[in-house]
C-alpha cells in the first residue's frame, strides 16, 4: 500500500514537470526547450534516474531564459505550475523523511533530484517575479526570501554547492530590498525581515566554509 503510494506521488511529480515544461515561450531559448522535450520522453523512468539529474542541472545552469520578455498570462502560468511543483516536492521530500533511513545510493540519488527540482522550480518563480516587476512589491519578495532560503538549504544539506550559490546569488538581491524596509512600514513584520536577513547571511557563510573545505580536501 506504501509502494503505491509513493508511486502515485511520483507520477504526480513528473506531470507537473511535464505541465512546467511544456508551457510555451515566445523565443527560441532553445536549450529550454531541447531540455522540455528530451525530459517529456523520459517520463517513465524512475526520478533517481542519473540522466534525468544531469540534464536538470544543465537546465537550472540556462536560467534566466533568453528573452526579453513573457506575457503577463504566460508568467501567470508559469508561476502557477512552479508553485505546484514546488509544493508537491516539498511533500515528497516531508514523505522520504519520515521513513527509515537510507543511504543507498538510489535515495541519495532521488534526494539529489527532489533538490534540483525545488532549484528548477524556485529560479522559474525568481524569473517570472523579475520579468514582472514583482520585487518591488514587499509581500511578493519576502514569498521569494523564503523560498530561496528553503531552497538553498537543501542545497547545502546534498552538498549541491553550485545550485547554492545560484540560488543566494538571487536571496542577495531579496535582502537587500528588504534591508531597506523603514520602522513606519506598517504593511511589513520588521522581526521577520531581520529573521530572514540573518537566515540568509547564516547560509552564506556556511556555503564559503563549504566551498573553502571541498578546495582544501579536494585531490
Amino acid at each position: 500500500m506504501v509502494k503505491l503510494g509513493r508511486q502515485e506521488r511520483e507520477r504526480k511529480l513528473r506531470a507537473l514537470l511535464r505541465r512546467l515544461l511544456h508551457l510555451p515561450l515566445r523565443s527560441p531559448a532553445h536549450t529550454f526547450t531541447a531540455f522540455a522535450s528530451g525530459l517529456s520522453k523520459r517520463m517513465g523512468l524512475t526520478p533517481d534516474d542519473p540522466l534525468l539529474i544531469d540534464d536538470l542541472r544543465t537546465h537550472i545552469r540556462s536560467i534566466p531564459l533568453p528573452v526579453p520578455s513573457i506575457t503577463s498570462s504566460e508568467r501567470e502560468e508559469l508561476d502557477a505550475a512552479a508553485t505546484d511543483l514546488w509544493n508537491f516536492s516539498t511533500r515528497l521530500r516531508r514523505n522520504d523523511e519520515k521513513s527509515a533511513p537510507d543511504n543507498s545510493k538510489e535515495r541519495v540519488a532521488r534526494n539529489m533530484m527532489l533538490c534540483l527540482v525545488r532549484v528548477f522550480a524556485f529560479l522559474v518563480l525568481d524569473m517570472t517575479s523579475r520579468q514582472g516587476n514583482k520585487l518591488r512589491d514587499r509581500k511578493a519578495c519576502l514569498r521569494l526570501m523564503k523560498l530561496s532560503l528553503k531552497a538553498a538549504s537543501v542545497c547545502l544539506d546534498t552538498k549541491d554547492s553550485e545550485s547554492a550559490t545560484k540560488v543566494l546569488e538571487k536571496a542577495a538581491d531579496y535582502q537587500e530590498i528588504l534591508g531597506k524596509v523603514k520602522d513606519e512600514d506598517k504593511d511589513t513584520d520588521l522581526r521577520e525581515v531581520e529573521h530572514l536577513r540573518a537566515g540568509y547571511f547564516t547560509l552564506r557563510i556556511t556555503l564559503v566554509s563549504r566551498v573553502r573545505w571541498d578546495l582544501t580536501h579536494c585531490d
